[in-house]
């Protein structure tokens, strides 16, 4: 309800009348600015080859069910949350590679008695003492560059997790998780029982570099592993590759295939169990997963 005094001089003088009607018309426009999502096209060739290359691409993401099995959310009720199978087996040990400030992920995987190793080259120390977190400052490459520099290859084989074949992990490095997965031979994978990764810049697509690395990261990971989850991350833009919009980031959950049943999944994303990483913003729809492929004509 206005204040009495604010509408009786709102209606009496003209320029107030009209400074608070523009207020509100303004106001207005903010608020459908922020409920539509933004979207920006990829820079680069739209030829048949490119829409059917994407087309393929998106298929390896193909979301499953998993029937007697249900999921959960990890983490935030924000950005830094994930949705997962709520199922880790016989893990004891678990990956956060990238963390910043943010640990609510690792805490809640944590209280599930798992040891977490976390690699950040970002930060000096964890942002929480955990007595299950073992913190490392390193930077997580597909290619060592410097000394401070480590593989998911040379992460596994540390003697802590050397022998263990059901690791529990989660990738948000930046725009260096193509690289990385593209670099790790699918039978190292294969000793990952769950994996949540945030992949960006699916504008990048058009270029030959980029679409090559990324090609590549999704056949090396779903030679074992299927998608179970996806959501897009509102802090950026959909992306237009080829004339199809998707989330320029977004994320993912992967489960090792045989550790269970899968079907394809008739989900709409996102679910119930997702929220958008920006609370200020409406979540990103991606829908029921859709894309045929198609060699061009």
């Amino acid at each position: 309800m206005a204040n009495p005094i604010t509408e009786s001089l709102r209606n009496r003088v003209p320029y107030i009348r009209r400074l608070h009607s523009q207020i509100d018309e303004l106001r207005h426009r903010l608020a459908t600015a922020e409920a539509a999502p933004e979207l920006t096209a990829a820079i680069g060739s739209d030829s048949a080859e490119i829409v059917w290359k994407f087309r393929e691409f998106l298929h390896h993401l193909q979301p499953h069910d998993v029937p007697g099995f249900r999921k959960c959310r990890f983490g935030a009720l924000r950005d830094g949350g994930y949705v997962m199978l709520d199922d880790f087996g016989a893990a004891r040990n678990a990956l956060s590679l990238g963390i910043g400030p943010e640990v609510s992920w690792d805490i809640d995987i944590a209280a599930r008695g798992l040891r977490v190793f976390q690699y950040d080259h970002t930060v000096s120390c964890s942002p929480q003492a955990k007595p299950n977190f073992v913190f490392h400052r390193n930077r997580v490459v597909g290619r060592p560059e410097g000394p401070d520099d480590v593989t998911l290859a040379q992460i596994l084989a540390r003697p802590e997790l050397a022998s263990d074949r059901n690791v529990i992990a989660k990738i948000d490095i930046e725009d260096a998780e193509w690289e990385l997965l593209a670099q790790t031979d699918s039978v190292c994978l294969q000793r990952i029982r769950q994996l949540v990764i945030e992949f960006s810049e699916v504008r990048q697509f058009v270029d030959r570099r980029w679409r090559t690395a990324m090609v590549a990261a999704l056949r090396n990971l779903t030679a074992a592993h299927a998608c179970i989850h996806i959501h897009g991350n509102n802090w950026g833009p959909f992306a237009v590759v080829g004339g199809i919009p998707f989330p320029n980031c977004f994320e993912v959950t992967f489960i090792r295939r045989a550790d269970y049943p899968i079907v394809p999944s008739l989900e709409i994303f996102p679910t119930e169990l997702d929220r958008p990483n920006n609370p200020k913003k409406p979540d990103l729809h991606i829908g029921r997963w859709d894309y045929e492929t198609r060699s061009p004509s």
